[in-house]
């Protein structure tokens, strides 16, 4: 028997493939706002970033507690 061809397998990820790759994301954001003052970032000069990676992280921190 063939195996299906790689477009057509469906993936099925379980709780521990959503858990790390709600990890990584998480990895990901908090990397990027601990980086914004050593690039000349703030707040004050790009409020919009600052909202959207606090908005990323209240997402994948809800994520991971089942909420």
């Amino acid at each position: 028997m063939a195996l299906p061809s790689p477009t057509q397998r469906q993936l099925s990820p379980d709780d521990g493939v959503r858990r790390r790759l709600a990890l990584y994301r998480m990895h990901l954001h908090l990397l990027m706002t601990v980086e914004m003052p050593s690039r000349g970032i703030t707040p004050a000069n790009d409020p919009g970033r600052h909202a959207l990676l606090a908005e990323l992280l209240d997402r994948d921190l809800a994520g991971l507690s089942g909420g």
